[in-house]
């Protein structure tokens, strides 16, 4: 079994306009009349978009090299004897170590590696500093 749709009833008339809109809007747009358009604007054309500048198209301005910093002096004999001890004893411990590792030296030459690996960062852990230097510094001065 189908079914049949409803019919719709379309309003007063067949083609579905009421009479009294028909006339309303004919009178409406009688009374609007022709609208006249001003052949030209008073104010100057738009600016195309996309004229202007953003943040992307900032571009940093070029450095003039006007300042390089100097580079460090760094001596050997500036530095403290316990700390060279210890960086040299670091060093010469891890190298042995891993010497031994790769061609299976004697296990005594590695504990020794060991031994100097730890005595050299101990020194260098002695070495620091004990407290903090608390001067009238300001910092950075600009």
């Amino acid at each position: 079994m189908t079914r049949n749709p409803p019919e719709r009833s379309e309003g007063p008339h067949k083609d579905g306009q009421d009479p009294d809109f028909a006339a309303r809007w004919d009178e409406l747009t009688r009374q609007l009349g022709d609208l006249d358009v001003p052949e030209q604007s008073l104010r100057p054309p738009a600016a195309p978009l996309g004229g202007g500048l953003g943040p992307r198209d900032y571009e940093p301005p070029e450095d003039d090299g006007a300042f390089v910093p100097p580079e460090p002096d760094i001596h050997l004999r500036d530095i403290a004897p316990a700390v060279r001890l210890g960086w040299f004893l670091l060093v010469v411990g891890i190298a042995t170590s891993v010497v031994v590792y790769f061609t299976n030296g004697p296990s005594w030459v590695a504990i020794l590696g060991g031994v100097l690996a730890v005595a050299g960062l101990a020194a260098l852990l002695l070495s620091l500093p004990k407290g903090r230097d608390y001067d009238d510094d300001p910092g950075a001065v600009v």
